[in-house]
């Protein structure tokens, strides 16, 4: 069952409707580590399952293969096996965190290689985090 995450962090205005909005930062340490945006809402697919299959993926590579094109591999399959949003949108690796009111995108990331090690998940205040249990 998704979570409520109900976090008070930071305090921005959304660059699209003005709205104010409370968002905290998760700084992901051991890059790189999966997580999928919402095409449609603020959620966010966070997953223990996902960070452990990416890693193993990841440290069983060759430094000569440890590139953005393995991770956005991994990506592209987490995509179509991801689960659908309880708002019934799609978790993509193209989407960025939506504002809460208006579900505007924040633009965060310039270009999928950049994305590929992106290490900070923006929760907007409200937001489901789902699936977050490890699954066997």
């Amino acid at each position: 069952m998704p979570q409520i995450v109900e976090r008070y962090g930071r305090v921005t205005h959304c660059p699209a409707c003005r709205t104010p909005v409370t968002f905290t930062d998760i700084h992901l340490w051991d890059a790189p580590e999966s997580f999928l945006y919402c095409d449609s809402c603020p959620n966010v697919l966070l997953r223990r399952s996902d960070n452990k299959r990416l890693g193993d993926l990841w440290f069983g590579a060759t430094p000569e293969t440890q590139t953005s094109d393995l991770v956005l591999a991994f990506y592209a399959e987490l995509e179509l096996a991801a689960p659908t949003c309880s708002c019934g949108g799609h978790f993509r690796v193209k989407s960025s965190a939506r504002c809460p009111h208006c579900l505007k995108e924040f633009p965060t990331v310039t270009s999928l290689s950049q994305r590929a090690f992106e290490h900070i998940v923006i929760v907007m205040d409200g937001a489901v985090r789902a699936n977050l249990k490890v699954h066997h």
